[in-house]
């Protein structure tokens, strides 16, 4: 039976980074085409601004105001304008943090997001995203998967950030925490809910039971006790709950003598306590070519795994592979992953 390409809704990110650049390259590549139909959302005279501002010859903007008005035609990019949203937009700087920049970031995932829950799309993939300029239009800003968190009403203690790059596969359980809120908050219920949404996800992109590994939180996973008691208190008891459950995960492990094993193939996912011990291994792995997926909501939510890049915003010089690698991985087989 043929499968229907998901529509997959990608947004440019911060419009003075490299987002614009990215999204348009990206939807450009007749790969995407052959899995999904894409439609970038956005605000046009930004966009159009952008790319003169590189020096490129516009490609052929197709402009909607409904999805259904889309037509995703390869050559042609299908663009959801949004222009109406929020002033100011001419005073956006390419390369400079500000206010306009963070509230149309925002202002552009909640338009996504809510078309996925009314069931017009299938999927988001966002631009990268630059903290500081949404900080600066008024809202705390810690990340997407918080933010998808609070659009979708789902608890913000069920939702968590999954970095993929190749055949990696890692989990975070805390994220964008200083290292003392992460360990206090190494608990059971919150290390069991991260196993859990981990074999949920990446059972829709495998064909067996999941292999779910769990690393340790100290070195050598605390060696009995010797380094630190999480592991016997709160891991341990977290990974024997996952498998009462009928989970297949083990663990706590080491992180160090883990991820060869990850990398191998013996696991189709990990399941990493902090933020530099899961960002570390993918960062090695090819930080260009990754992808962050936010797991545990309704909506199917990927971002690239690197940032906004304003240094070289407006340029023409940025890659647009990472995005590539992302909405294909979100796409699949031509199923989203919800």
């Amino acid at each position: 039976m043929p499968y229907k390409k998901p529509v997959v809704v990608v947004t440019v990110g911060d419009p003075a980074g490299i987002g614009p650049e990215i999204a348009l390259k990206a939807l450009l590549h007749r790969r995407i085409y052959d899995v999904c139909k894409p439609l970038l959302i956005g605000h046009e005279q930004v966009i159009r601004r952008y790319w003169t501002q590189c020096n490129l010859e516009i490609p052929p903007l197709h402009v909607v105001h409904r999805v259904q008005d889309s037509e995703f035609i390869p050559g042609q990019i299908d663009l959801l304008d949004v222009s109406d949203d929020v002033n100011g937009t001419e005073s956006i700087e390419f390369g400079k943090i500000s206010a306009v920049a963070g509230s149309i970031t925002l202002r552009d995932i909640e338009c996504a997001v809510k078309l996925v829950m009314k069931g017009e799309v299938q999927a988001v993939v966002a631009g990268p995203h630059t903290k500081k300029s949404v900080e600066q239009a008024g809202v705390f800003f810690d990340g997407f998967p918080s933010l998808v968190a609070r659009l979708t009403d789902t608890p913000l203690t069920n939702t968590f950030l999954m970095l993929v790059s190749g055949n990696l596969r890692i989990v975070n359980v805390t994220l964008h925490t200083s290292l003392r809120e992460a360990i206090d908050a190494i608990k059971q219920d919150l290390v069991y809910q991260a196993i859990r949404a981990a074999a949920d996800t990446v059972q829709k992109l495998v064909h067996h039971d999941v292999r779910v590994a769990v690393t340790g939180l100290n070195p050598h996973a605390g060696e009995s006790g010797m380094f630190g008691r999480e592991e016997i208190e709160e891991i341990g008891p977290a990974v024997q709950r996952a498998q009462e459950d009928g989970l297949n995960v083990t663990g706590p492990y080491p992180a160090d003598s883990l991820f060869p094993d990850l990398l191998n193939g013996k696991f189709d996912v990990c399941v990493a306590m902090y933020h530099d011990q899961a960002h570390i291994p993918i960062k090695l792995a090819g930080p260009q070519l990754g992808s962050a997926f936010t797991i545990g909501t309704p909506v199917t939510f990927a971002t690239v795994a690197h940032g906004s890049a304003l240094q070289i915003a407006g340029q023409g010089i940025a890659n647009p592979d990472g995005l590539v690698e992302t909405i294909l991985r979100v796409s699949g087989d031509g199923v989203a992953l919800n």
